[in-house]
C-alpha cells in the first residue's frame, strides 16, 4: 500500500523510541532491520535532524570571539 511513497522520519524521534524499546544494545540492529523493512517494501525515507546541536552554543561563542 505505501510502495514508492517517500517518508520524511524524524531520527531523533525514531532513535529515542528504538533506545526505549530494544535497549542500547539491540539499538542498531533494530534500527536496521526498520530501515531494511522499509527498503523491501520499496518505500523511499528522508532523515531529518531536528534535536538541538549540541556543538551550537560552542560555535557561535567562538565565532563572536574571533570578531571581537
Amino acid at each position: 500500500e505505501w510502495q514508492g511513497y517517500t517518508w520524511a522520519i524524524d531520527i531523533s524521534i525514531f532513535l529515542n523510541k528504538f533506545i526505549k524499546s530494544a535497549g542500547d544494545n539491540l539499538l542498531q540492529n533494530t534500527f536496521f532491520l526498520f530501515l531494511c523493512t522499509l527498503k523491501k517494501h520499496k518505500i523511499s525515507i528522508t532523515i531529518i535532524n531536528e534535536s538541538p546541536d549540541p556543538f551550537g552554543d560552542a560555535v557561535k561563542s567562538k565565532r563572536i570571539l574571533e570578531r571581537i
